[in-house]
Formats: structure tokens, C-alpha cells, sequence
């Protein structure tokens, strides 16, 4: 949630205002030391533009550091539809390719 709360150049603050909470909620809920509620969270969603799916999947991807998987939401969201058209499409074609590239 950090990441997609700095790429929109939000503080906790500025977040936690827009949304009716304090601050501190927003960075208990950041740290994951607070759970929050749907109707929390959908805000959070809509103000930062970003699915449920993506705030509560982003750090699950297993074998990828967190400051990895932090670079690469933020490079996404900060990247314009077409880039993220042309990443997509880069990534597909590296997985069609795999086997060619993988050493041995």
C-alpha cells in the first residue's frame, strides 16, 4: 500500500485524511500491524487507483524480495498504459521463450 500511496505523492497524512482516520491507522495498516475493514479498504482502493486484489496481493509473490516486488509496483504504476502494454508483452514473450534462454 506504501508504494501505490508514494507513487499518487501522498503522505500517510494526506491519505489518512481524505479516507476519515488518523495517520497512525495508515501506518499500522502499511506495517501490517492492523487489519482494516472493506469499506476502509475500498477507499484506500479508490483513492489510490488500485484494486483490492493488488493492495493485498502485492508482497505474496513467493522468491521475490520485498524491495524487488516495491521497484516493480512502483515502476508500474508509475509507467503509462502504453509502457505497461509493451512490458506485458515483453514479459509473455520471455515466458513463451524460456527454455530457449535457460542455461544449463
Amino acid at each position: 500500500m506504501k508504494v501505490a500511496r508514494m507513487s499518487k505523492k501522498l503522505t500517510a497524512e494526506q491519505l489518512a485524511e481524505k479516507i476519515d482516520i488518523s495517520a497512525k491507522t495508515i501506518w499500522r495498516i502499511e506495517s501490517g500491524q492492523a487489519l482494516t475493514s472493506l469499506p476502509v479498504l475500498i477507499n484506500i482502493c479508490n483513492i489510490l487507483s488500485v484494486s483490492p486484489e493488488f493492495l493485498l496481493g502485492q508482497d505474496l509473490v513467493p522468491g521475490v524480495s520485498k524491495y524487488c516486488n516495491d521497484r516493480f509496483v512502483e515502476s508500474l504504476l508509475s509507467s503509462t498504459e502504453a509502457e505497461r502494454e509493451f512490458l506485458l508483452d515483453m514479459s509473455e514473450t520471455l515466458q513463451r521463450n524460456r527454455a530457449k534462454y535457460e542455461v544449463k
